[in-house]
């Protein structure tokens, strides 16, 4: 690197666009020269100086940047917990009621059997004294699963749509 001419410690402070006053340039030479260092080893303590000043402002803002990157990315992150903890909770939920409808089923069909029973009796001993054979048929059906009643209700409509277009 080759060093401008002229008082080596202005010209030095002016190349690497260090912000020292003529004032402040004075006290660190009276300073320097009473410890007896020489105007060179004060130049490079400064440079050194601003050196590490520049270092740690460069170090500062990219803390800044990388705070501020943290605080954007919490937002998401926190939406993404929200969103499987409600899936999650939806699941449950949805498991709960399959749970309560096998149960409400199986009661509904329980609260009917005797009157299945007594049918089924009924239809044999009508085949005993009657001479003819007796049929039975149960009157109680189970009721459809939301997919069965999906599936129905898009039959229809296809039937439908297909009615409407011919």
């Amino acid at each position: 690197m080759k060093l401008p001419k002229g008082r080596v410690g202005t010209r030095l402070t002016e190349h690497f666009n260090l912000k020292i006053s003529p004032e402040e340039m004075l006290w660190v030479r009276s300073y320097a020269e009473s410890q007896g260092c020489s105007q060179a080893q004060v130049v490079r303590s400064g440079l050194q100086a601003q050196g590490a000043a520049n270092t740690a402002f460069t170090q500062t803002q990219q803390l800044g940047a990388d705070q501020q990157r943290m605080a954007q990315l919490v937002p998401g992150l926190q939406g993404g917990d929200i969103s499987t903890l409600g899936q999650a909770g939806r699941d449950q939920q949805l498991y709960q009621q399959s749970i309560l409808d096998q149960q409400r089923e199986a009661n509904r069909l329980a609260a009917y059997e005797p009157y299945e029973r007594l049918g089924y009796m009924g239809a044999g001993m009508g085949n005993v004294m009657g001479g003819a054979m007796g049929q039975y048929t149960s009157q109680v059906t189970p009721n459809q699963s939301p997919l069965q009643q999906a599936l129905g209700i898009a039959s229809l409509g296809l039937g439908a749509y297909k009615a409407l277009n011919t």
